[in-house]
């Protein structure tokens, strides 16, 4: 069995107004829902007086007396086992949506891959006859040429002049 949801929706007002529930006894009030959760699980429960005695922890002649027609009516029986068509069906909706989601988002990817392939396309182009341009390097939002950023350049700064003087009277 494929992993689901943890849980299943389960609308009351729905249960509230089947009249195949409202006449049922407490205990198989009780007994449905529990074998809703064993078939939401499992997939199925063993439909088996004996077998469900034990799966559910109640005396064999207290799931016999459940087991009525309306009862059953909320299950299939096959094979010795129940299978509940309102889990199946609301199973396989869930199962539908996660595997639409899946695609959904596998095209999604796809189309973002190839927006990002095509701007590094674009970059790759554009790169070409940039990179005959000179380097430049910001400075406070002020872009200098190769040859401005000379470290040869004649610096007029008081305190550049005050330490070249110094170190040619040390020198």
């Amino acid at each position: 069995m494929p992993a689901v949801a943890p849980a299943f929706a389960f609308y009351a007002s729905d249960m509230m107004a089947d009249k195949r529930y409202r006449v049922m006894s407490l205990a198989q009030r009780g007994l449905l829902l529990s074998l809703y959760a064993e078939c939401w699980v499992n997939g199925s429960v063993s439909s088996i007086p004996s077998e469900l005695s034990k799966i559910v922890g109640y005396k064999v002649d207290e799931i016999e007396q459940c087991l009525t027609k309306d009862f059953k009516s909320y299950f299939i029986e096959n094979e010795n086992e129940f299978t509940s068509p309102a889990m199946d069906k609301y199973r396989d909706s869930i199962l539908a949506d996660r595997a639409k989601r899946a695609s959904n988002g596998k095209k999604g990817g796809e189309k973002t891959q190839q927006k990002i392939r095509e701007k590094l396309n674009n970059l790759d182009s554009s790169s070409a006859s940039s990179a005959a341009k000179a380097p430049r390097i910001e400075k406070n939002g002020i872009e200098l040429k190769r040859q401005e950023q000379s470290v040869d350049s004649d610096v007029t700064d008081p305190f550049v002049d005050e330490m070249n003087a110094y170190e040619r009277t040390k020198g």
